[in-house]
Parts: structure tokens; C-alpha cells; sequence
């Protein structure tokens, strides 16, 4: 189970397509001032995948910020479970998200996160070196990214060299207070 968790955080988040394909005709994207949200439906095919849940669709749904600076922040609601992914360098975001861009190369770093200048962990977060984007591996970690984004309190991320920055965490507005239903977070859930 845990090999089916990892396999579908590196899809949504842009690692391994080779076991999923995305079903383009419920997916939808929609304008936000401030968060974006991105709902769409997804199966998983190939070995790894358990018999039950071969290309049976499910809905997922990731709440995102695109700037022009690094640090963008996307968080997604898959299968119940939280993913948090975060860019490293400047690039598009938004195409990133959007189109489940994916890589077969993958690292783990060590990364310190900070909130409001305190050391909240150090653990290990999955680095896709095609897309200069980290996944959080731990759900302490992504959770404590969407409190503070909540909160309104700064995170900073510093990858195991010592290069540090901060994310892009903007107000929460009604698609960030909308989302996360199926994962137990914002106003909807259950």
C-alpha cells in the first residue's frame, strides 16, 4: 500500500505517468483571484496498481499559486490524502498543475521548514530535478504548510545545502476555504 501512495503522489505531483492516465473530460480549471483550483479525474493502470482499483476513476482536486518567483505552493486532495508540491526555481507553475507534467528521475533532500523564522521539522521531501519542484514525503509537513497558510505566517523551506526561501502563501479566499472537502480540511468538510 505504501508503494501505491508513493506511485500516486509522484503522478499528481509530477513524477512517473507511466502507471496513470488522466481523464480529460471532467477535468476544469477555474480563475481565482488569489488561489487557483484545479479539479479533474484520474485511473491508475499498469502492475504495481491493485486489481480493485485498475482504471477506476477518481476525483481529485489541487488548489495552487502561480507567480513569477519561485516558491509557488500546490496542495492536493487525492484519495483522501494531502499532497503538498513546491517550486524551487521560477517556472510555470500553472503548466505544471494543470497538465501533470511528470519526470522518471526523482531525489530525496533533506529540508528544513521554518515558520516564522522557527524550525518546525527537518525531514525528507521528494525533488523532481526536470521540474525544480519538492513533494512533502510527511503529512506533519503538509499540514503545517496549510496552517500557516491559513494563519497568514511566513514558511520558509531551506533544501539540505543551505539554500533557502520562502513560499508563496497567499490570503485565503473562498477556493482555498472551498477546498480540500474529501481530505477532512476547509469549510466543507465532513
Amino acid at each position: 500500500m505504501k508503494s501505491l501512495s508513493l506511485m500516486c503522489l509522484l503522478f499528481v505531483l509530477g513524477g512517473v505517468n507511466a502507471y496513470a492516465q488522466t481523464q480529460a473530460d471532467s477535468s476544469a480549471t477555474h480563475e481565482a483571484t488569489q488561489w487557483k483550483l484545479h479539479e479533474y479525474t484520474y485511473s491508475l493502470s499498469g502492475f504495481p496498481v491493485p486489481k480493485d482499483i485498475r482504471r477506476k476513476p477518481f476525483s481529485a482536486e489541487t488548489i495552487y499559486t502561480n507567480s513569477s518567483d519561485k516558491g509557488d505552493v500546490a496542495i492536493t486532495c487525492l484519495r483522501e490524502k494531502l499532497y503538498l508540491s513546491v517550486e524551487t526555481k521560477p517556472i510555470n507553475f500553472e503548466e505544471f498543475v494543470v497538465n501533470h507534467l511528470t519526470s522518471q528521475r526523482a531525489k530525496v533532500r533533506a529540508v528544513t521548514l521554518r515558520i516564522d523564522g522557527d524550525k518546525k521539522s527537518r525531514n525528507r521531501w521528494t525533488y523532481i530535478p526536470e521540474h525544480k519542484v519538492l513533494l512533502a514525503q510527511k503529512r506533519s509537513d503538509k499540514v503545517k504548510v496549510y496552517n500557516a497558510a491559513i494563519s497568514g505566517k511566513a514558511v520558509t523551506l531551506e533544501i539540505g545545502n543551505g539554500k533557502a526561501f520562502k513560499l508563496n502563501l497567499l490570503k485565503p479566499n473562498s477556493t482555498f476555504a472551498n477546498f480540500g472537502a474529501n481530505c477532512g480540511l476547509g469549510r466543507n468538510k465532513a
